[in-house]
């Protein structure tokens, strides 16, 4: 297959132990025709030497100097893609400072990709994703899915009636096509994260394909800015306080609620407003403003709302009966 060109956007902060590895692993993928655009967001630590070093020594690595000080992961992401939006086209792949890419990790996705644009009209918003391994801080198995070890699976039809509530798309997996950046980008604040956007707004407006083999390592070591701890781990009562976890979701709930409300306004501004996907999503947000709990509650079921795992969905529709 044909190298494409593509840009990869990586935003770190206080990445020290393992963004060289990470890097590293980049630079050592089977397609070379890339570009590595990275911003890093005010670390204290000696990742701004190490990018440095790294970019004198590979023209493909591109630094961002800006005087925008520290956003945070969501924000650094937008800024990052807004950037790979104003330069030349190509699909955009995202990256984490602490992971470590297979050497196919770039062919396969954009194979993935091109398979899916093919299959579709010209100009349809499409998101790839993958499963991805665990790995330790020191490089050691933990499991070989990520995807299992969550207990989440990918949806391909109706992906919304999930996504308004949970989230399986993983961003440091992510390839998306030009049609999605220009849709997506700016991440508005109201979303949870850069991954959960993008993937509500292919479901919405395109679509989302997957790769179920690992393409990447996810390190695991307890300063991520999502850790992954596993769903029995979460379920076992000796191991999560399952109030502090109750307030949690509830909070995150009403985040998921007000990234609705964004990307109602989103659709409506790109000239969607009257498709069914719009629809959907505004009788999501009209759900919520039920004033009883049980209307709520049905209104939910007719749109068939479900997290994955019944565990999951239970408590999705507890939280209905709480003010939202």
């Amino acid at each position: 297959m044909r190298d494409e060109p593509v840009s990869i956007l990586l935003a770190t902060r206080n990445g020290a132990p393992f963004v060289r590895e990470q890097i590293e692993s980049i630079r050592s993928q089977n397609v070379t025709d890339w570009t590595l655009v990275i911003r890093d967001d005010e670390s204290t630590d000696g990742t701004p030497e190490i990018l440095r070093e790294l970019a004198r020594t590979d023209s493909r690595i591109v630094l961002v100097s800006d005087a925008h000080g520290r956003l945070g992961a969501a924000a650094n992401f937008s800024l990052l893609a807004a950037r790979a939006l104003a330069g030349p086209p190509g699909p955009v792949l995202f990256a984490d400072q602490d992971d470590v890419w297979f050497p196919a990790k770039i062919e396969r996705t954009l194979a993935a990709l091109r398979r899916a644009e093919a299959a579709r009209p010209a100009n349809i918003p499409i998101l790839v994703h993958s499963d991805l391994a665990i790995i330790d801080r020191k490089g050691q198995p933990v499991h070989d899915s990520f995807m299992r070890f969550q207990r989440i699976r990918h949806e391909g039809a109706q992906a919304l009636r999930t996504l308004l509530v949970q989230n399986f798309v993983t961003g440091c997996t992510v390839m998306v096509n030009r049609p999605l950046l220009e849709l997506a980008i700016p991440v508005p604040g109201e979303a949870m994260m850069h991954d959960w956007w993008m993937a509500l707004c292919a479901a919405a407006c395109g679509s989302i394909a997957f790769i179920e083999e690992p393409t990447m390592a996810y390190r695991r070591h307890g300063e991520n800015t999502m850790t992954a701890r596993g769903f029995w781990r979460t379920m076992n009562p000796a191991r999560t306080n399952w109030w502090t976890l109750w307030r949690e979701g509830l909070r995150n709930h009403g985040r998921a609620l007000a990234q609705a409300h964004a990307l109602l306004a989103r659709l409506k501004a790109s000239g969607r407003g009257g498709s069914h996907a719009a629809e959907f999503v505004e009788a999501f947000t009209r759900m919520h403003g039920q004033p009883t709990p049980p209307k709520r509650v049905s209104g939910a079921l007719r749109l068939g709302l479900r997290s994955q795992t019944l565990p999951r969905t239970a408590v999705l529709y507890a939280r209905l009966l709480c003010k939202t």
